[in-house]
């Protein structure tokens, strides 16, 4: 294991290990579950790789704007830590449009491919070079961030 790669899995541990300081409680892994004063959100989060996978966010009632708090939160602790946030615009399951979901993600600099698979990288980065082996054009690693679609 390389520094770097050291560096990433602490990181990511102390992201996991730092949600309960900010009101997210585990009630199955990998679901979790933060309660506003207006609005409660419900997220499955799992560590992928050097960062964390956000499969699925709701907030209940939508429209509260607690949705967008918790976003801003999310993406703040990321920061703290250095960790990426992957995951899919997925509008399955009731929720806001595709495209409503792609504006909101982007809002809080998440990078949207044509597949809607979605990276933020910490404190407005981007991904991390590597050899030009496993580089793409740009010299950014090739990285697919696609999950298998969850069945309701």
């Amino acid at each position: 294991m390389t520094f770097s790669q050291f560096v990433m899995r602490e990181s990511k541990q102390s992201f996991f290990d730092d949600l309960p300081n900010w009101g997210v409680t585990m009630f199955d892994n990998p679901m979790y579950f933060k309660q506003y004063q207006d609005a409660d959100i419900i997220l499955e989060l799992k560590p992928q790789n050097d960062g964390v996978r956000l499969s699925h966010i709701q907030a209940k009632p939508m429209n509260t704007g607690a949705g967008s708090r918790f976003m801003q939160e999310l993406v703040d602790k990321a920061d703290e830590h250095n960790v990426p946030i992957f995951g899919l615009v997925d509008s399955e399951g009731g929720g806001p449009s595709q495209r409503k979901l792609k504006r909101l993600y982007e809002k809080f600099g998440f990078e949207i491919d044509d597949d809607d698979n979605m990276v933020r990288w910490p404190n407005g980065g981007s991904a991390p070079t590597q050899d030009a082996s496993t580089a793409g054009p740009s010299g950014n690693p090739v990285i697919k961030l696609r999950s298998p679609r969850r069945v309701h």
